[in-house]
Formats: structure tokens, sequence, C-alpha cells
């Protein structure tokens, strides 16, 4: 046991034999007071209610608690031990677009202002974790890197604006390959892209070039992999033989979304954030988007107005 201030230690071991002789003077003093208006013999006949072992247990009890409460403001505290622990956070990388068609005001006040609140409202919820954000239309560069100061995130998002980059149109592709050249110089964290856009890839491919297949694009990204387990994994993702033959730029909205949870699906990533990710699918999209959702063994924040959805891949 130690104490946190022990100087006070030395100020209990002076004022608790003080305290205790002051005491003594005054009981002394008392008793002679009291012999100078009367008689030692007539004392104790009229003193017969007075305890003198009350009053000196009285006077013991207060050098007591004045010592139990020196000690407790000299605040003692066990010993203790340390131990080291090692935590991981994330690197959360938030690609928000910023081509034209943000600028449409089905949201309030438009798209690209909502997205801007919800790339916050995420700021908010990542305590602890490392934020980037990539603004991407036509082609895509790092607004600002991964980083834990708050304030210079939020100038960043505040700065975002259609006018940021003078190419347009929507380069998913773009955005995903700044985001892997991004997470390739960063440390062993656990790393996790955030899109924000309204669903449309306007440009050839999705991150490896309009002249790769369905099939090559996949098997990048687990080169351990079997032929078997990719086509496996593309046949589960609605793609038959033909279509995992199929050049990427070739690709529709609903097959290039089935495309990227196949990559999720077998990178085995530990987090996957999805706003509204049935938009612009077909049923069968839609259908193998759940399936997927359901066999994915990470964290799942979804957001979306599917109820159907929600309540086959929620627990």
């Amino acid at each position: 046991m130690h104490f946190e201030n022990s100087q006070l230690l030395w100020l209990t071991a002076l004022i608790v034999p003080l305290l205790g002789l002051f005491f003594w003077w005054a009981w002394r003093r008392r008793a002679r007071l009291l012999t100078q208006f009367i008689h030692a013999k007539l004392a104790d006949q009229l003193t017969l209610g007075l305890s003198h072992g009350r009053r000196l247990a009285k006077l013991g009890l207060l050098l007591v608690i004045t010592t139990l409460l020196m000690l407790a403001l000299a605040r003692p505290k066990l010993d203790y031990e340390w131990q080291e622990t090692e935590m991981r956070s994330l690197d959360i990388l938030v690609g928000v677009d910023t081509s034209r068609s943000m600028l449409a005001t089905d949201q309030s006040p438009n798209r690209i202002e909502r997205a801007k609140l919800a790339v916050l409202d995420l700021m908010r919820l990542a305590k602890r974790d490392r934020l980037g954000l990539i603004a991407f239309s036509g082609t895509a560069f790092l607004q600002c890197p991964l980083t834990i100061d708050r304030n210079a995130f939020v100038q960043s998002v505040n700065s975002l604006s259609t006018d940021i980059i003078p190419q347009g149109g929507t380069a998913l592709g773009e955005a995903i390959n700044e985001a892997i050249r991004t997470f390739e110089k960063e440390e062993d964290n656990h790393k996790v892209l955030v899109l924000m856009t309204d669903g449309e890839d306007h440009e050839e491919g999705i991150a490896g070039g309009a002249e790769r297949t369905a099939f090559e694009w996949l098997y990048q990204w687990d080169e351990k992999a079997t032929v078997e387990e990719i086509r496996g994994l593309l046949g589960r993702m609605l793609f038959p033989s033909e279509d995992a033959d199929k050049k990427v730029s070739a690709l529709s909205g609903g097959e290039t979304v089935r495309l990227l949870m196949s990559k999720l699906t077998l990178t085995k990533d530990n987090l996957l954030l999805l706003d509204e990710p049935t938009n612009h699918l077909d049923l069968e999209s839609i259908r193998a988007l759940t399936e997927a959702l359901q066999r994915y063994e990470g964290t799942l924040v979804l957001v979306t107005h599917d109820q159907c959805m929600l309540d086959e891949v929620a627990d």
C-alpha cells in the first residue's frame, strides 16, 4: 500500500499527539478549576451523575476519528500492476461522389449535402478510429489522408462540392483504386472503405480496367484460391460460366454490385457498411445480395428501406 499525499502522514503524526496533549491539559485544568469552588471531599458527591470513564472514552474516540480522517485525506492506495494491451483500431476511408448528379434534390437539400451529413455522423461514431476522405467523379484523389484530427477531417468534408473535380462522370473504380493505394501505405489496422454515391458507374471497370473479365478481376484478390472456388463463388452470385468471362466494362449496374459482393465474400473483410444497396438492382441481384449478406461473417451495418432484406439478414 502507498499514499497519494504522503506528506499528510507527517502532519498526522504531529496533530494527533498535540491534540492528545490538549485534551490532557484541558482535563487537568477543569479539575483544578473545580477544586477552587468546591472542596475536594464534596466534588465526588456533587458530580455523582458524571462518568469519568465515559468522558475519557469520548476523548479517545475523537483522537481515533481525527487519525482516520487524516489517513483518508492522505489517499491510501493498494499496489497496482501495469498490463500492456494491444488494440487495433479501424482505418476508415470515405469516398464521396462529387459528380453533378449529386446535385439532384430528391434528398433535401440535395444528394451531396446529405452525403456530407452522413459522413459527419459516421465520424461521430468512429471515436477511436482514423478517418480519411476521397473525392471522386470522373477521377479520384485523396482529399484528406487517414488521420485522428477531427477538425481537419471536418474541414475537408465541408469543402466538398461538385466543382472540386473538373472531370465529369462517376468512376467507382478510380475511388476503389485510390483507396487501395492509400491502404497499402498504412499500418496493419482493420481497413474499411465506405462509398457515398448515387450508384451510377459511368467508367470502364471497377478496380482493374475494362480489359479484365469478371473472373480475372475477382481472382486478383486471392490468388491462393482455386479456379473452381472462384467460379463457384461467381456462380452463387448469379454469374454463369459465360457471364464470368464477360469484360468488366460490359457488366450492368446489378452485375457490378454482385461482383463487388463477391470480392467482399472472398476477402472476408471485418466490417461492411451498406447504404441503400438495393437501389438500381433488379430482383435477381437483390436476391443474390441478400444471400451473400446472410453468409457474411463480419460486422454488418445496413441502411435500407427494403423490409424484406432486413427481415432475412438481421438477427
